[in-house]
């Protein structure tokens, strides 16, 4: 069974794909900034995935830096990330396709999916990065292990799915379009086993099930923001507003495509789909009519086990399930090579889809590190205004209030790229993870953020002020007033 995966996957293919992945993430590399959470990580070397529903996330990564506090290990988790994405694509297309030899677009099938636009936020994180990659690896892993017996596919499958709920749950929706993409496989080869369909769906619901009723409660707080980010939900007004924020990112996302990007994408989704259709092994009404509707079926399976969360955020990082109707449309792609005008034509349309995705990750590592350079310059003005106007260190409290400033080339790039104000955060926010950490690691001492309704400050002399911000103090209480 080993032998055969292995003799499946091209040893070039892997190899090919590990370098063009290692020049994609480049540019997050380069951008070398602490993304969201690991400002206040690489401080204080905590975890806290736990409670966040995600211990084996925890686990993992206490392992990698052979104990406490966590070190912030840059780039490696990002490189492990690579080779796993590397690894797993090679052996999924492997397991799946027939052809074997290399061509660019195979290569493209495979690099598709892994640099899906979508999960470039998951790879920015510098220590979680490899967990949430691993969260999206696993289901193809499992996938692409031919067992033929229920109960040895039931046990594998609900082990990986477990692992994934304790990695990163919106993952969880990789396997569940996975089902759908295996259905077409196994319609190509002309069977359908309702008995194989029936124990993925059990493992997937039955996973489902332990990991809320026994898992998550164990370690997700019973009252805060946790429990309430935790909640899920089934009415129909949840369920509607939730895949209107869906589509809200899609939009967001899309609106930043010029119309070449957006006509070439369309070109080769139209070559792709339509190969799938006509080139189907199994040439029956039902087969094609199920291949016909596959892209938007994969699409709404990638997003469907998200719908239910009470309180799901509008943010890229979440959408990881994208990664398999990519891959699908990829795979229609090497269809073309069956046919010498068809090939040069999609070979064509992939020169040009692989350039933008490639400027489009450079643009955004350019927005990340002109980012990361203005907070720096904002954080020690900061710190040395406070520290001025408190030298008795009496304060302990902050309070941003107002917008705070982007850094001017990142300005100019989300105008480009809308997703980029979502994907490239500002750091000066009221909460103790993301906002004081900024400044506290310049000025030695314990700071805590509050959201404040008090609005004594507008009362207040203000002690510093210049074209940026002013900063009021009362007591241990201080302000930063953000001024555009």
């Amino acid at each position: 069974m080993y032998e055969r995966i292995i003799k499946n996957s091209s040893r070039k293919l892997f190899f090919c794909l590990l370098l063009l992945l290692s020049l994609y993430v480049l540019p997050i590399i380069l951008a070398d900034r602490l993304y969201r959470d690991d400002v206040s990580r690489a401080l204080i070397g905590a975890g806290g995935w736990n409670k966040d529903g995600r211990p084996l996330t925890e686990l993992l990564l206490w392992l990698l830096n052979f104990g406490r506090p966590l070190a912030d290990l840059f780039p490696l988790p990002l490189l492990i990330s690579v080779l796993l994405l590397a690894g797993t694509f090679t052996l999924y297309l492997g397991s799946k396709l027939e052809k074997k030899e290399l061509s660019l677009s195979l290569l493209f099938a495979a690099f598709l999916p892994a640099a899906s636009p979508f999960f470039i936020p998951n790879l920015s994180y510098r220590y979680d990065s490899v967990t949430m990659t691993l969260s999206l690896c696993l289901p193809f892993i499992a996938f692409a292990v031919p067992l033929e017996k229920r109960l040895q596919r039931f046990c594998l499958d609900f082990f990986v799915l477990l692992c994934v709920w304790c990695l990163f749950q919106p993952s969880a929706s990789v396997y569940f379009a996975l089902i759908f993409l295996e259905l077409f496989f196994d319609i190509g080869k002309g069977r359908f086993e309702a008995g194989k369909l029936f124990t993925e769906a059990a493992a997937f619901i039955s996973s489902a099930v332990i990991y809320l009723v026994f898992i998550a409660p164990a370690f997700v707080d019973s009252e805060g923001w946790r429990a309430e980010a935790s909640k899920l939900g089934l009415s129909p007004a949840l369920l509607a507003g939730n895949i209107r924020k869906v589509f809200s990112i899609w939009e967001v996302f899309f609106s930043g495509l010029t119309k070449p990007v957006l006509l070439t994408g369309a070109a080769f989704f139209l070559l792709s789909w339509c190969l799938l259709v006509l080139k189907s092994p199994d040439r029956r009404f039902p087969a094609r009519l199920y291949t016909f509707f596959l892209p938007f079926l994969l699409t709404a399976a990638a997003v469907a086990p998200l719908l239910v969360l009470s309180h799901m955020k509008t943010s890229e990082h979440m959408l990881a399930g994208m990664a398999v109707p990519l891959l699908l449309i990829g795979i229609g792609g090497v269809k073309a090579d069956e046919n010498r005008y068809l090939k040069t034509a999609a070979s064509v349309l992939i020169l040009i889809l692989m350039l933008w995705q490639f400027q489009y990750i450079s643009a955004y590592g350019n927005a990340m590190k002109s980012q990361k350079e203005y907070e720096l310059y904002l954080a020690c003005s900061m710190a040395k205004d406070l520290d001025e106007a408190d030298p008795a260190e009496e304060v302990r409290y902050l309070t941003f209030e107002g917008t705070p400033p982007r850094a001017p080339e990142c300005t100019m790039l989300t105008e480009k790229y809308p997703a980029f104000g979502e994907t490239v955060p500002v750091s000066f926010e009221n909460d103790d993870w993301l906002g004081a950490p900024l400044l506290y690691r310049f000025l030695q001492r314990e700071l805590y953020c509050v959201d404040s309704e008090d609005a004594s400050w507008k009362e207040l002399k203000a002690e510093k002020r210049n074209a940026l911000y002013t900063l009021f103090i009362d007591k241990d209480h201080a302000w930063f007033i953000f001024s555009r």
